[in-house]
């Protein structure tokens, strides 16, 4: 079964219970951190491969560090590889969707979040989803806290 925004909710259980491991560790990550380690790959593959000036190294190197959060750690960060030559044709096709009016890169973002997209990405650069699951292990070992007392009527 082919996934689709219109399906009904019994449909969208079917179609995830048809999920195997790699696919639904993708489906189970957020869109925007699918975007961010495609985001980090991207800009590696840019400083190792074209020359940036030091300022655009720059502001690559800080958009990497500025990443690593409580489920995206630095190590993991280290372990995504640059794109490749095809998964940077991927990427600029993507961008080609853009109409030259969108500043967001609404087209593009659809598409790259995709996680059938992706699962492609993860195919071309293992690592990808090594890095998904060890967010999933970290996502799982975390305890949220109370932050406060409960209030008493």
């Amino acid at each position: 079964m082919k996934y689709s925004r219109d399906m009904t909710e019994e449909e969208h259980r079917a179609w995830l219970d048809e999920l195997d491991g790699d696919d639904l560790a993708i489906v189970n990550t957020p869109v925007g951190y699918r975007l961010v380690l495609l985001l980090i790959a991207y800009a590696k593959a840019a400083i190792t491969r074209c020359n940036p000036t030091a300022a655009e190294r720059l502001q690559f190197l800080e958009f990497i560090d500025g990443s690593a959060d409580q489920f995206l750690t630095p190590g993991m960060i280290m372990q995504i590889t640059p794109m490749t030559d095809t998964e940077l044709e991927m990427v600029h096709e993507a961008r080609s969707l853009n109409p030259p009016t969108d500043k967001r890169c609404a087209a593009s973002f659809d598409m790259l979040a995709d996680h059938a997209i992706f699962a492609h990405f993860a195919r071309l650069n293992p690592l990808l989803l090594t890095v998904i699951r060890r967010r999933e292990e970290r996502g799982r070992a975390t305890i949220v806290q109370p932050c406060g007392r409960l209030a008493r009527s």
